[in-house]
């Protein structure tokens, strides 16, 4: 029998371009080296780390803290405009909404909707389970079962790719994600920064790896 091998992601109601092609990619490279894999329809029940007992200032520094580009900071200035502007497309982003259902449906094997009850249920349907890539650890939208939490000892858990999408953590943070690092029987991420934050968690081997994305090349897509 196949080694079925399960992805958490950024997955469920996420219609980012980005979000979709880096779990199909990463089920593509799963599947090519032999194993059945599916991705969880997993509705995350998100927690906001920065905004734990601190003050306005505390919370405006932790988010210019996790600006890392220009597409950051651009984000971030325009969020007003972009909110006005999704109003204003509403049927533009309907449309977009089924192109990238239509795209799923015929490319990514996906499960039933989960949540942070049933999630556990999957104990009994996979061998290994894989979460990446993506911006799965950013503290902002922090979920213990995206460090793979809800899986057995008994289960082989690891991370491909996963990015924090900050420079810095804090006290806090550090304190919540250490067991759930080291909770993982291997460790990669996808930005060298990542590394550094993850190492200093952890005494097991933190290894930086290709987004997904990048292992085809352009033929494939």
């Amino acid at each position: 029998m196949s080694t079925k091998v399960a992805i958490m992601t950024l997955f469920e109601n996420n219609y980012n371009y980005g979000a979709i092609l880096q779990a199909h990619a990463l089920q593509k490279a799963i599947r090519s080296i032999g194993y059945d894999c599916k991705v969880l329809n997993y509705k995350r029940q998100v927690t906001d780390l920065t905004g734990i007992k601190q003050t306005k200032f505390e919370k405006l520094v932790n988010k210019l803290m996790g600006i890392q580009s220009k597409g950051d900071v651009i984000n971030l200035l325009t969020y007003p405009f972009r909110k006005k502007w999704t109003e204003k497309n509403a049927l533009d982003i309907q449309r977009r909404m089924k192109n990238c259902n239509s795209f799923i449906a015929k490319n990514i094997a996906v499960t039933r909707l989960l949540n942070s009850n049933t999630i556990y249920e999957t104990n009994n349907q996979f061998d290994v389970f894989v979460c990446g890539s993506d911006q799965i650890w950013r503290p902002t939208t922090f979920d213990p079962n995206y460090f793979l939490a809800f899986v057995d000892k008994k289960k082989r858990a690891l991370s491909y790719a996963a990015s924090l999408g900050i420079k810095q953590l804090s006290e806090t943070e550090k304190r919540l994600m250490t067991p759930l690092v080291n909770h993982l029987d291997a460790i990669s991420v996808r930005e060298a920064s990542a590394v550094e934050l993850i190492s200093d968690l952890t005494n097991k081997e933190v290894t930086r790896v290709l987004d997904p994305t990048l292992l085809f090349d352009r033929d494939f897509w």
